[in-house]
């Protein structure tokens, strides 16, 4: 992910958030620091959640473990479900003893708001994917937790969810297939081969869910626009994901679900040793 030029500056091989940070860290590197980097990548290859429904995928460079990128699949039954959410991570220079910067990647452009806790610049305030990428996004929000299971809170977290699923769809899906980071190229096109029929079922499902409250007086304009978006995205969706070739491995005419379960754990298995993969830039173009 970054290399250094003749005259000794970094330079680097794919957008990263912290760049500026890397670039001003003095060059003095903690026996601490260096040492719990090494024990947290150790930690990481065999920790990591790696399952069907949401996993977690960690690149880091192989001369700068301070410098990571990681790859979320958002869980099933949450909004965020099969969309692909890139993150930077920074260990800065007295860590361990300051936290990791998480910056969200996958915004939109700084568009979207995919939950109270990701802001559009990407800020990540807690932990991801067990308190963020979760099924009732809305109740995030300081304050707001207090009226779930009420009307009102029901009724708003139906309007947010409707709005994150068209999102995750847009940018979380056709997005990364379209220009998925170089560092989870492969990984992010296994994944929407593998899963192309479930995708597809949910995006069906899901449009059908807000075509429901589509004539609530209450709701109805807002969700009939996210119906709208989410059908206008899905479409592309569906072109995009019968463009995808079959991945080296996979038998391109596996339609069984027990022999795609079959095929998943195959690959889960192959991902398994790429989790946490160190990058070289003769990786990266």
């Amino acid at each position: 992910m970054v290399s250094e030029d003749d005259d000794g500056k970094l330079v680097f091989k794919v957008n990263y958030h912290y760049m500026s940070q890397v670039k001003n860290a003095t060059d003095a590197n903690s026996a601490a620091r260096a040492r719990r980097l090494a024990q947290e990548a150790v930690t990481l290859s065999t920790s990591l959640p790696l399952s069907s429904s949401s996993s977690v995928f960690v690149r880091c460079d192989e001369e700068r473990l301070d410098i990571m990128k990681v790859l979320i699949t958002g869980p099933a039954d949450t909004p965020y479900a099969n969309g692909c959410f890139e993150f930077d991570v920074y260990f800065p220079q007295d860590y361990p003893n300051s936290p990791p910067l998480v910056n969200l990647e996958t915004t939109g452009g700084h568009s979207v708001r995919f939950n109270p806790n990701l802001y559009n610049d990407g800020k990540v305030l807690v932990s991801v994917q067990s308190l963020i990428l979760v099924a009732e996004p809305y109740f995030n929000e300081p304050g707001y937790e207090r009226s779930r299971g009420t009307p009102s809170g029901t009724q708003s977290s139906r309007e947010y969810d409707g709005n994150i699923r068209q999102a995750t769809v847009k940018w979380a899906m056709l997005e990364q297939i379209r220009n998925p980071s170089p560092c989870f190229k492969e990984v992010i096109h296994k994944h929407f081969y593998l899963k192309r029929i479930e995708i597809m079922a949910q995006c069906e499902e899901w449009i059908a869910d807000i075509q429901q409250y589509s004539s609530d007086k209450r709701v109805g304009r807002t969700m009939s626009h996210h119906a709208a978006a989410l059908k206008r995205h899905t479409a592309q969706l569906r072109e995009e994901l019968q463009k995808l070739p079959c991945p080296e491995g996979l038998d391109p005419d596996v339609d069984d679900p027990d022999e795609r379960c079959s095929a998943m754990t195959s690959i889960e298995d192959t991902l398994l040793h790429e989790q946490v993969k160190p990058s070289s830039s003769k990786d990266l173009p």
